[in-house]
């Protein structure tokens, strides 16, 4: 009781019905469209793939010019030129490689490397805390500049918006008292 059954039409020229037990009359099944939706999975399969290839695009070029810059000795030679600018928000030295590495290729790699730094440095939270908004403001900038310069925000603004913002907050965050 309350059950209904569905069973295929033994003549072709008829849809499936539903037969209800109760009544035991038959009554046909609406036809269900699925045109629209495959006409809607396909435009959004091709809009995947469109931006799925214009990032790959963007981020492979990018890539490969940080690998060679980082194997020319390029994140140290940042890293030399950045630690004169970590005394200004109050981190020491050595913790300019970690955000020159961050800045050319990504946060683990940067975390990777302040972990294998840390013994050798003494840092207060307070100055942890400082080098960790550095990393998440100003991280992966060849690949996101190259994505920016994309959508039309050219380099220059990239970069002084992300370096230049990520330094400004990272000196107020130094001035606020422990």
């Amino acid at each position: 009781v309350g059950r209904v059954s569905f069973e295929a039409s033994i003549n072709d020229q008829h849809p499936p019905c539903v037969r209800s037990p109760a009544s035991q009359t038959e009554l046909p099944m609406p036809a269900i469209d699925f045109e629209p939706y495959r006409a809607a999975l396909k435009r959004f399969s091709q809009d995947v793939l469109h931006a799925y290839w214009s990032l790959i695009k963007l981020m492979v070029p990018a890539l490969l010019i940080v690998k060679l810059l980082d194997m020319a000795g390029g994140t140290k030679l940042i890293g030399a030129l950045l630690a004169p600018l970590m005394a200004l928000v109050g981190l020491p030295e050595p913790t300019g490689v970690v955000w020159a590495s961050i800045m050319l290729t990504n946060m683990y790699t940067g975390l990777a490397l302040f972990f294998v730094m840390l013994p050798q440095m003494e840092m207060t939270v307070a100055q942890v805390t400082v080098l960790g908004t550095l990393m998440l403001i100003s991280h992966s900038l060849p690949v996101e500049g190259a994505i920016a310069k994309a959508a039309g925000i050219s380099w220059r603004v990239t970069l002084a918006l992300r370096v230049g913002g990520s330094l400004l907050l990272g000196a107020l965050l130094d001035l606020w008292p422990e």
